[in-house]
């Protein structure tokens, strides 16, 4: 997930994304980070994600703020 903030949605070319995402036109920001480590499903109906989500905001925050430390 390095350099993830401010790159589409399943840009990876080395990676099967749903096509779900990949239909998602997410552009990856703090918000919507937040809101699919909370609830993937949610945010992208249909990916194939297997994460029941981060109900806990402090460590979302967390979470994003390490991945900040990769741009």
């Amino acid at each position: 997930m390095n350099g993830i903030f401010g790159r589409p949605a399943a840009a990876t070319k080395d990676y099967n994304y749903s096509t779900a995402m990949k239909n998602s036109g997410i552009v990856w920001s703090d918000k919507n980070l937040a809101a699919f480590i909370r609830s993937p499903n949610d945010v992208v109906p249909g990916t194939k994600m297997r994460f029941w989500g981060i109900g806990d905001e402090k460590q979302i925050a967390d979470l994003l703020a390490y991945l900040h430390t990769f741009q």
